[in-house]
């Protein structure tokens, strides 16, 4: 199947080809899917990346949190030994659910919970998420429409640079900027993109 997806009429060569995706899911063991690449193709929209690189840079950022699309929760709070330390990290709700990270970003806390619940189910549903996070990562489209958003909310305005928007998403692996920039490159390259040389500039987060 020859699928591509031009994220931007208005501009040239922006297309992410499913074969693509695929690979650059590979970069960390996933397969992706057409399923999952239809669902990317809204969330770049979503996201408003009009460009290949910034849609890259998403994609990198959800391929390196998700191991390539195989866990859309955080494995670790998932194993039921380890609630009360998840409680105390990420805090809970009513009967006793977890805010722990969840869906294609791996966001986390109350707070974003209710803000996205708005966003995705609209006004009057802010509880719905709250009540039942786990419907994040129960549901493709809703895990990649968390990343879309929270991507377009936070991160598009400053996705000049991958290593500011590292400094948003995850900003405890800024200390790692050199791995997470060397599988960007690796992302980058699956989707024909040129590999970037000088890493610094374009890779560390800003101090």
């Amino acid at each position: 199947m020859n699928a591509s997806f031009h994220i931007s009429a208005a501009a040239p060569a922006t297309s992410i080809t499913l074969d693509e995706f695929n690979k650059a899911c590979a970069t960390r063991g996933g397969s992706g899917g057409l399923d999952h690449y239809r669902t990317f193709l809204t969330t770049v929209k979503i996201a408003k990346c009009f460009n290949k690189v910034e849609a890259c840079k998403l994609l990198a950022h959800v391929v390196w949190e998700t191991k390539g699309l195989r866990q859309l929760e955080d494995e670790f709070c998932t194993v039921p030994g380890n609630a009360n330390i998840c409680k105390q990290k990420y805090g809970s709700g009513p009967n006793g659910v977890i805010y722990y990270p969840r869906g294609c970003l791996k966001v986390s806390g109350q707070e974003y919970y209710r803000n996205f619940s708005k966003w995705e189910f609209g006004d009057g549903n802010e509880s719905r998420l709250v009540k039942n996070p786990g419907m994040v990562a129960a549901s493709i489209l809703t895990a990649w429409d968390s990343a879309g958003w929270f991507w377009k909310k936070n991160v598009h305005d400053h996705s000049g640079t991958f290593g500011k928007t590292l400094e948003i998403i995850r900003p405890s692996d800024c200390s790692n900027w050199f791995e997470r920039c060397n599988h960007y490159n690796l992302v980058r390259v699956a989707c024909g993109l040129p590999e970037m040389r000088n890493l610094r500039p374009m890779c560390e987060c800003p101090q």
